[in-house]
């Protein structure tokens, strides 16, 4: 099956700006998939603070788009897997949280 993968601007945009997104994936779900990745995970983690109303939202709508489609990508490797957004925070949320908090900048 075809893969379309939407960054995570289409994805957050796709509640207010781009509604259309939204229904491509549902109404195309049967015959695409619309996949999710680690920097999806990362990016959604950035926002993980209990100020933040919407990052529960911003997860449910990723779940919605790409349901247990998730990519994996690791050592230049692409490994596709079958895990929700949810089981993949579950599972590695604190350390991704931690990572892209802790990020490195070089001048």
């Amino acid at each position: 099956m075809l893969k379309i993968y939407f960054d995570w601007n289409c994805i957050t945009h796709s509640k207010n700006i781009y509604p259309y997104i939204l229904n491509i994936a549902e109404e195309c779900g049967d015959r695409f998939i619309f996949p999710f990745s680690n920097a999806h995970i990362r990016d959604l983690m950035v926002s993980h603070n209990k100020e933040n109303k919407y990052f529960d939202s911003d997860l449910d709508l990723l779940e919605r788009i790409c349901t247990k489609h998730y990519l994996l990508f690791e050592d230049g490797q692409m490994m596709p897997k079958f895990a929700t957004p949810k089981e993949v925070i579950d599972v590695s949320g604190d350390e991704l949280e931690m990572i892209q908090k802790n990020r490195v900048h070089f001048s």
